[in-house]
């Protein structure tokens, strides 16, 4: 005989629900019971006896949740996350996952945030006390529930599953051919990620899904705080570098909690070439932020890599004015003329914006040795490059009526200067 359609409270969604055969209570109340007292202390009695069997469901799910995982013969494989933070089997982790969903993964995925956490709290309770390996298991998207509550910004469900031991810096495989990479909010950046995998961690997730909150619950715990190619060997798993990440997802707040930790922002990458933090951030358009974010925190404002670029440089490549303006802006005055002068060729060539040149000149007190030899630059290249279009025409103009530059008589700087004021 079934009960009417009633509103299941762990669930939060109307079900049928189906007495079960012979059912004595529910026998009781539609043929036995007419007076509302009575009624009544049998609805106390279903509430004792719910709250009794409501925590056997979750174990129900976290014991069918180990019965998959031993059927699946997932194998004892520890992997790099495993190892920072202390050993333990990763078993549930490998492989593709088991073939079912879990409460908690469920949970997570629920958009009502308050409901999920609710019932979340209970998985995680359950599988402490019944097998903590649950933790680790992967199913939705194969990534574990930590990974997932990362890509879903459950930032609450993550705080809950630090403190129950959940491994935090376990990595999966996200491939350019993989659904989730799509899901993700990607990097369009095309030389920016050099392999067509790469291993993420829950921290990586979060920063490339966008997901702010969770990136800095888990910034703070992480225990991956170095780039790959700083403390890994090769037999290791090299997830993204996270200092990187964060510097192209434009997260400063993660850049400082990363850097007051202590991590180690190294020069080489697996996923980065020879780009600095500092050089993937002047690359993303409108980045001040973050820039200010690694300045503030220990990036060296001149470094050049093995490419020879340096912060100036790469966001004068992809023209994002704004971000060159504030470096130029930052640099310590002490090193503002040196840094202009060992520059001058490259910017000149490449035809930097006006703006960009203008924040660079006005106020810098040169030497005349330093402005001797920015005089012969200009006019040599003004020799090899002739005149150019209008915008190196304008700044070539400004160049030459720069007051420090026309301090001195020098008849080859007359002649140049003559020959602009022709054109124009």
């Amino acid at each position: 005989m079934a009960a009417p359609a009633s509103t299941n409270g762990s669930l939060g969604q109307t079900t049928i629900l189906h007495a079960l055969s012979d059912d004595l209570f529910d026998y009781l109340a539609r043929y036995i019971l007419s007076d509302p007292k009575d009624i009544s202390r049998l609805s106390r009695t279903c509430s004792c006896l719910y709250l009794l069997l409501e925590p056997l469901v979750y174990r129900a799910d976290v014991l069918r949740t180990k019965h998959q995982a031993d059927s699946c013969h997932l194998d004892d494989v520890e992997d790099q996350g495993s190892r920072r933070q202390g050993g333990g089997t990763a078993r549930p982790i490998a492989g593709d996952g088991i073939p079912i969903n879990t409460a908690l993964h469920w949970a997570i995925s629920q958009t009502e945030t308050s409901l999920g956490l609710a019932i979340a709290q209970k998985s995680i309770k359950a599988a402490l006390k019944y097998w903590p390996d649950y933790l680790r298991v992967r199913v939705k998207d194969s990534m574990s529930p930590i990974q997932l509550a990362a890509s879903r910004d459950r930032h609450a469900v993550i705080q809950e599953l630090i403190e129950a031991g959940a491994p935090i810096d376990a990595h999966i495989w996200l491939s350019r051919e993989s659904p989730l990479y799509y899901k993700t909010d990607r990097l369009d950046l095309p030389h920016m990620m050099r392999m067509r995998s790469a291993a993420v961690n829950a921290l990586s997730l979060a920063m490339l899904f966008g997901n702010v909150r969770a990136a800095e619950v888990l910034a703070y715990h992480t225990q991956d705080l170095a780039d790959d190619a700083d403390d890994a060997d090769e037999a290791s798993v090299r997830t993204i570098p996270s200092l990187k990440l964060a510097a192209v997802k434009k997260m400063p707040s993660v850049i400082r909690i990363l850097r007051s930790r202590g991590y180690s922002d190294g020069r080489m990458s697996s996923y980065f070439y020879d780009f600095s933090s500092l050089e993937l951030a002047t690359i993303v358009e409108d980045n001040e932020e973050t820039l200010e974010a690694l300045l503030d925190t220990g990036s060296e404002f001149d470094y050049l890599g093995t490419s020879n670029f340096d912060a100036l440089t790469c966001a004068g490549i992809y023209k994002r004015v704004s971000n060159a303006i504030f470096i130029v802006r930052r640099c310590p005055p002490e090193q503002k003329p040196v840094f202009v002068v060992n520059r001058l060729s490259s910017l000149l060539q490449d035809n930097e914006p006006l703006p960009i040149i203008k924040d660079l000149f006005e106020g810098t007190p040169f030497s005349e040795e330093q402005i001797r030899g920015m005089k012969e630059l200009i006019i040599d290249l003004h020799v090899a490059m002739g005149p150019g279009d209008r915008s190196a025409r304008e700044l070539m103009r400004y160049l030459l009526e720069f007051p420090a530059f026309n301090n001195s008589q020098d008849w080859r700087w007359t002649e140049v200067k003559e020959f602009y004021e022709y054109l124009y």
